[in-house]
């Protein structure tokens, strides 16, 4: 009886730290992807781009994803709201898109970002506190933004 109890707590102490390595594993991104489609966003796949940072550890890998806000649809063509709201939209764009890079976990992001950086001394501060930035998801990192409700998105603050 006590050699099945050990087993048993073996295998149930060795489910449970796969799952966390699993969990601790899985990319954040698809959470911010459903935020941003549920706020009129889409999320080209096909824009999506790759990269790649070298390191003295080796070579981590990126990817870059491009949301950007659905445009409304038109209520006619030629119109004076037409030409405004082009005019805006072009001055504005930058509002309605979010670049987002998605690294393999949360250490290639850090790794990746102060190897960059690694000679900006301002920069080292901000690397200190990565996982607590505006910025800064799992393994996300989203380019600086004006547009809050973007960064409220994807933070999951909204």
């Amino acid at each position: 009886m006590k050699n099945t109890v050990k087993i048993l707590s073996i295998v149930l102490v060795l489910v449970m730290a796969i799952g966390m390595l699993v969990s601790c594993a899985a990319s954040t991104f698809p959470a911010i992807k459903s935020r941003f489609e549920n706020a009129g966003y889409t999320v080209d796949a096909e824009e999506a781009t790759t990269g790649e940072i070298e390191t003295e550890e080796g070579v981590i890998t990126y990817t870059i994803h491009t949301i950007t806000l659905k445009k409304e649809e038109s209520e006619g063509e030629g119109s004076l709201g037409d030409l405004i709201g082009g005019i805006i939209d072009s001055g504005v764009a930058a509002l309605k898109t979010v670049y987002v890079w998605e690294f393999g976990s949360d250490e290639e992001l850090t790794k990746a970002i102060a190897e960059k950086y690694q000679d900006d001394k301002d920069f080292q501060d901000i690397i200190a506190d990565l996982q607590n930035s505006d910025y800064v998801n799992g393994n996300c990192f989203m380019v600086p933004n004006l547009n809050e409700d973007a960064v409220d998105l994807f933070k999951g603050n909204k």
